[in-house]
């Protein structure tokens, strides 16, 4: 898996990495059952522009009952590992950010319900040409800060596999000062700025139409569904608390995520080589 992972990361040219993608496909399993024509435009709409909001994933009731499981659970500061453990009624002064870990997620409620939504895997297995791998759950809160952009809140693109892609639910309203999502249609596609590396704003303007940098606000439970081989960036949080929540859907496991914890929750129905990683 290591080897893999490392591998495809080294192949960067778009057109090269869609035609090893489909000749992976052919091997992979395959789902049996057709996706509806709004799951189809979705599909139709990634792989013209990378992106696409994608509606009725997450109810008003998953979204309080996830929140009131985190209320009182300890996150880590994903940018400063060595920093203690905090909750969010004592986030410490420069915490840029709080995710929650594997063993956390594992006991939070309806979370591989909301990843096996079957509008959700119509689209990803559109979007694949094959059977989906749930191979990364994440989950994390965004908080003000003066110090500038770090890391991912520079703009770059995610090498995980030779075809993925990442689902993002909005579990706290972003406007233009909550610190939103960011990404620039078209630029899965695009034969440039293709080093893994991060790019200050200034190089991707000079490359790509302004009107194609999308700024993506919303209201609590709005989704989105985006292949972040495209240059995607988060940006600072000035004011409040921005919460995600992530599913990423690869054809392969991903070598950097981790896999040795099974979610407790009662899951229905759900399919077995799909969420093989996390059952």
């Amino acid at each position: 898996m290591k080897f893999w992972f490392h591998t495809q990361r080294k192949i960067l040219n778009p057109v090269v990495r869609e035609k090893l993608s489909k000749a992976m496909a052919i091997t992979r399993p395959k789902m049996l059952e057709d996706a509806g024509s709004e799951s189809k435009d979705i599909v139709e709409n990634l792989l013209s522009t990378g992106f696409s909001p994608i509606t009725d994933v997450i109810s008003e009731e998953q979204i309080l009952d996830i929140k009131n499981y985190l209320s009182d659970k300890k996150m880590f500061e994903r940018y400063d590992r060595k920093r203690a453990e905090f909750g969010l009624n004592d986030i410490p002064d420069g915490a840029h950010t709080g995710s929650y870990s594997e063993d956390v997620l594992s006991g939070c409620p309806h979370l591989l319900n909301i990843a096996n939504n079957t509008k959700i895997l119509e689209v990803v297995s559109g979007f694949l040409e094959c059977k989906p791998t749930l191979s990364n759950i994440t989950l994390w809160n965004s908080f003000p800060s003066e110090d500038g952009p770090r890391n991912a809140e520079y703009f770059h693109r995610d090498v995980d596999d030779i075809k993925f892609i990442k689902v993002f639910i909005y579990l706290t309203d972003v406007d233009e000062e909550s610190g939103p999502h960011v990404y620039v249609e078209g630029s899965s596609k695009a034969n440039k700025l293709l080093r893994i590396r991060r790019y200050q704003d200034q190089e991707v303007y000079k490359e790509f139409n302004p009107e194609k940098i999308r700024v993506i606000t919303g209201k609590v439970g709005d989704a989105f569904i985006e292949d972040t081989f495209g240059l995607h960036k988060g940006t600072v949080v000035e004011k409040g608390i921005r919460t995600v929540l992530q599913f990423e859907y690869s054809m392969f496991p991903i070598a950097s995520s981790r896999y040795d914890v099974n979610f407790a929750e009662d899951v229905v129905h759900v399919d077995p080589y799909i969420n093989r990683l996390y059952l």
